[in-house]
This record gives C-alpha cells, structure tokens and sequence, in this order.
C-alpha cells in the first residue's frame, strides 16, 4: 500500500467537510469570485483579457484622460500592477499613452483598433454574463448586485 493510499488518500475523492466555512459569508463570496474569475478568464482568453484588465480597458474607454495612477487607485491594485495591466493592454494595440498635463504621467485612451474592438468585446463579455446568470432571473441579478453593494458598506 503507497503512503498515499488509506488515510492519505486523496480528500477530494471523498465529499470534503468545511466546518465553520459553510457558514462564513465571505466564504462563499470568495468562492463566487474565483467561479466567475476563472470563467471571465476563460471566455476571454483568446482576446488576452482578464477581468482586471477588461476593467481597466472600459474605465480608459469611459474616462480618456486617466493615468496610471488614477488605474491604480480605481481599482484598488498596487501601481505596479496597473503598469502591467497598461503594457498588456498597449501590447494588444487596445490603449495608447499620450502626454498630459502632469509631465510625470501619461494620459491613456483607446488606440484606433482599441476602439474598433470593444463593441465585440463588450458584446462577448455581455453574452459571458448572460451564461453565468442563466440560473437567475433578471430580478435575482439586481437583487444580488444591490446585495453585493451593501457588504461592508
């Protein structure tokens, strides 16, 4: 008998118990996140977006102008991950910099195929929302987001 085999066998081959997580509110918000994160990725990898970056694409495509650092603070990421987000994005010709009133930053706005792409994009994320919601009806939707907006609030 291999030492993984009997007791060390592997637990989820087996219903796993969660004791007090079954209970915890931000358990299963957490568990949300990772389920729709991981399906977001998915959906939208051929485009190379993430969440994340989907975000920071509408917030530049509904806000011209904004930095760096406006990301950064929006979204509650360290500095150095909205950079990366940004190279991402400017990799993928879907956001340019220009120059801005503040010498020490960049304004972003959307490049011309950036521009082009989002209605498809918006479009695909749109059809994403409408499978993850499937089970629920438009008025569990709101119900949930308006729920969603009031923790800790």
């Amino acid at each position: 008998m291999s030492a993984r085999a009997g007791r060390f066998a592997d637990p989820l081959s087996r219903p796993l118990k969660y004791g007090v997580l079954d209970r915890l509110l931000g358990h299963a918000v957490r568990q949300a996140k990772y389920r729709v994160r991981d399906a977001f990725d998915e959906a939208m990898s051929p485009f190379g977006l993430t969440t994340q970056r989907f975000t920071a694409l509408m917030l530049i495509a509904e806000n011209p102008g904004l930095t760096q650092a406006d990301i950064a603070k929006v979204m509650g990421i360290a500095r150095s991950g909205a950079a990366a987000i940004v190279v991402a994005l400017e990799e993928r010709d879907l956001v340019e910099r220009a120059p801005s009133a503040d010498a020490r930053a960049f304004a972003l706005a959307l490049s011309p195929h950036g521009r082009e792409a989002l209605p498809d994009l918006v479009a695909r994320v749109e059809a994403h929302e409408r499978s993850l919601s499937r089970n629920l009806s438009p008025q569990e939707v709101e119900t949930l987001k308006a729920l969603l907006a009031r923790i800790g609030g």
